[in-house]
């Protein structure tokens, strides 16, 4: 849509390497032989306006103009009736909606782990939404059996769930509401931006936050009067175990705001020059922990979390990067702990202590437990109560690479009474057993949990030396 946009201004140009087969766009690639005589001027997305981008194609005359990023820009988009025409329906979804409805996108999968530009649409968000609109919610998307699809429907026990279908199916589904609200998502904006929904709620939130991008990723609709905006704080992508800690907080500092302030905050936001301090500012841990800072921040009052740390956080008392945790203790000594399965290479031969060694304070040469080749094999510790967690720290069996990677990708998942179990953490990185190379997962904010279990995807073992887990 936005390479369409250039096309128009230069006569006689052409697309190329676009498929879209859903809705029977393609545009082939160049030929590789031809590249190799043509020139070729290179565009990434940090450009504030397409006469930016005019002038430099009008001033090298290139063969081939290559746009190397997204061109996610509202003002390159032009009429969304126009666009879907060509996006035609192509999946027919014989699902009707009301005006009294609101329709709820959800992403889930692997938004759980934390991704930078797309945190977790808060639970409380959304009920927010729903009690001021006062409109009835029926959820699409990624509806999964996680802890954050649990908490929905625990909080939203009579709403209507619509099972995934495929990809295109959900993406008409969006496409006929009446009113909607769009998660951080692409797929969820540009099918409610080629919609005849009347009402559309986008959380200026993730990717959408001006500061998120840097001013690569522009996808504002500002002076469209079907939608309406809440400015959230800024954060980056957090597990949602650590999301669910801070989810009323966050709803809390919400505010709807209109066009002409957004205008503002981009205004302000494009304003900002380069910072060249080299002062280390932890963005993800700083963003959640100081939440005042990051709805500063989304306001446009401050580039990011190392401006804001310089020009205010540090008069505060606020600190650049989390705690190191030393004045806590360590919860999981000498609690209970179990084991998938166990296999012959255990170091015990009494069930109930097979894992026993992985909290306790005796000294391990290679290792605790070991569980059985299965698919998914966990260990499981009991801290016996409920704790606010501030720190993990895995020791993982000291061998060669293929034994010692075993256990990646390994995930950390907590629960405070073992019905729905909270994603903690992802580690796809290998570690050891050292105390310089072990693996150490600060949590803030504080998981609130009384279990804690470990685990893997993989069809294999689980064995690992030491487990401490650190709270009050």
């Amino acid at each position: 849509m936005s390479a369409s946009y250039f096309i128009d201004i230069f006569p006689g140009s052409r697309l190329a390497n676009v498929y879209l087969p859903e809705w029977g766009i393609e545009y082939k690639d160049l030929d590789g032989k031809d590249l190799e005589s043509l020139s070729i001027l290179e565009i990434d997305d940090y450009f504030k306006g397409a006469d930016e981008v005019i002038e430099n194609i009008k001033e090298v005359k290139p063969d081939i103009v290559y746009f190397t990023g997204y061109l996610q820009k509202i003002f390159l988009f032009g009429d969304p009736k126009f666009w879907s025409q060509k996006f035609a329906n192509k999946e027919k979804t014989n699902i009707v909606f009301s005006e009294n409805e609101i329709l709820i996108n959800i992403r889930t999968k692997e938004l759980l782990q934390g991704l930078w530009q797309y945190p977790i649409l808060p639970v409380e968000f959304i009920k927010k939404i729903v009690r001021e609109t006062k409109l009835e919610p029926i959820f699409v998307g990624q509806i999964e059996d996680n802890a954050y699809c649990d908490e929905l429907k625990e909080n939203f026990p009579y709403a209507r769930y619509i099972n995934h279908v495929s990809p295109l199916f959900d993406f008409e589904v969006l496409r006929s509401s009446k009113n909607s609200l769009v998660a951080i998502s692409t797929f969820s904006f540009l099918a409610n931006w080629l919609s005849e929904c009347s009402k559309i709620i986008l959380p200026v939130y993730g990717f959408y936050n001006f500061p998120a991008s840097h001013g690569a990723i522009d996808l504002l609709p500002i002076d469209d009067s079907r939608f309406v905006f809440y400015l959230l704080p800024f954060i980056g992508g957090i597990s949602e175990a650590k999301m669910r800690s801070i989810s009323e907080e966050i709803s809390i500092r919400s505010f709807k705001i209109s066009g002409e302030a957004l205008k503002s905050v981009k205004s302000r936001f494009l304003s900002f020059k380069e910072n060249n301090d080299d002062t280390y500012v932890n963005d993800t841990w700083y963003l959640s922990r100081y939440l005042d800072a990051s709805i500063d921040i989304a306001r446009g009052f401050y580039q990011d979390s190392k401006d804001h740390f310089l020009r205010r956080g540090m008069w505060e008392g606020k600190i650049p990067d989390h705690p190191k945790n030393e004045d806590k203790k360590v919860i999981s000594l000498n609690k209970i702990a179990m084991i998938s399965s166990t296999s012959e290479y255990d170091v015990k031969h009494e069930e109930e202590d097979f894992a026993k060694k992985t909290v306790d304070s005796s000294a391990v040469e290679r290792y605790s437990f070991h569980t059985s080749r299965e698919v998914s094999p966990w260990l499981e510790i009991d801290l016996e109560k409920v704790y606010k967690i501030c720190r993990i720290d895995i020791y993982n069996r000291d061998c060669n690479d293929l034994v010692r990677n075993r256990c990646i990708p390994l995930y950390v998942y907590g629960s405070e009474k073992k019905i729905s179990w909270h994603l903690v953490h992802v580690e796809n990185n290998s570690f050891g057993g050292s105390y310089n190379n072990h693996l150490t997962i600060h949590l803030y904010p504080n998981v609130s949990a009384r279990f804690v279990k470990i685990t893997t995807p993989n069809d294999d073992c689980l064995h690992l030396k030491k487990v401490h887990v650190y709270g009050e």
